[in-house]
């Protein structure tokens, strides 16, 4: 068995390396979602000219990719950076993705199906940093402790070789670095979704109540401050107004921007405007998907 690759250590390298004066290089940067961005962008934005390249069509139904495009916006918005980020929507077609999983709709999560994703949003990035002439292009996916980081790179560095632009290594899950968008998150309020975002990954944590495709109205939160969510007999969904279930807290006061984050296990980050945060059981990085 080949020894891995310690990416962390490879980035390290690389960064050293980059000259310190004058404008720093570009980075195409492929994001999956607002809490996962928050480290990577609070690191590499001391390096980088970063474009923040929100390419996502596996993420369904359609108002749950929205609520996380616009998290992913409103993030840069406020977040201090050391040098500009700028977001980028790409296209959003889910039979890209239903294209690339037919065959593989009962892998198992973590497996063929999610490296063919990988590899379907890392072609599109590593395409258009290409003929945009970025420097480098990479992707927040390794921060997560559910994600192959080995798999990642070699799918990164494959596709580096396809179109003749450089891939940043990284496992930014690294040296904690999971856990600090942990704290991002609750920081800025961030909406924590408890599924990776295609319709499998929504099946599988729900026990194959979804087996028969039906596009899962997950979290997706309207401007009227309602919730969408799907109910366990997958019998359509129920709206409920978003206070009942997130938005207050043990105070009272609630949570009015309707902004409420969850960790990976689902649990609720929040903070009042008076500071005082929720006190929803653990909001460590132990936290598991909901089951």
């Amino acid at each position: 068995m080949p020894n891995r690759v310690n990416y962390q250590k490879a980035l390290d390298g690389i960064l050293d390396a980059l000259p310190q004066d004058g404008e720093p290089p570009r980075l195409f940067l492929h994001a999956c979602c607002a809490p996962c961005s928050s480290y990577v962008l609070e690191y590499l934005s001391r390096y980088f000219s970063i474009t923040l390249f929100y390419y996502n069509p596996n993420i369904s139904p359609a108002p749950e990719y929205e609520h996380r495009v616009e998290e992913a916006r409103r993030l840069v918005r406020e977040m201090p950076l050391v040098h500009p980020v700028t977001v980028e929507e790409g296209r959003y077609d889910p039979q890209e993705f239903f294209a690339i999983a037919r065959g593989l709709e009962d892998a198992p999560e973590g497996g063929e199906r999610c490296f063919a994703c990988y590899r379907l949003r890392l072609r599109e990035t590593a395409r258009i940093a290409k003929e945009r002439g970025f420097d480098w292009f990479c992707t927040t996916l390794s921060i997560s402790p559910l994600k192959n980081a080995q798999k990642l790179n070699e799918i990164g560095e494959e596709t580096a070789a396809e179109f003749g632009v450089r891939w940043l290594p990284s496992d930014f899950k690294k040296r904690e670095g999971f856990k600090r968008s942990i704290v991002l998150s609750e920081k800025y309020g961030l909406y924590r979704q408890d599924y990776c975002g295609c319709v499998y990954s929504r099946r599988e944590l729900r026990g194959g109540v979804d087996r028969k495709f039906r596009p899962p109205f997950q979290r997706a939160r309207r401007a009227s401050g309602t919730r969408i969510s799907a109910d366990r007999s997958g019998s359509g969904d129920r709206r409920v107004p978003v206070a009942h279930k997130q938005g207050a807290d043990r105070s009272g006061s609630g949570d009015p921007a309707g902004r409420g984050a969850r960790c990976a296990g689902g649990t609720r980050i929040s903070a009042d405007r008076a500071g005082r945060r929720d006190q929803s059981p653990d909001h460590s990085a132990a936290c598991k998907p909901f089951p």
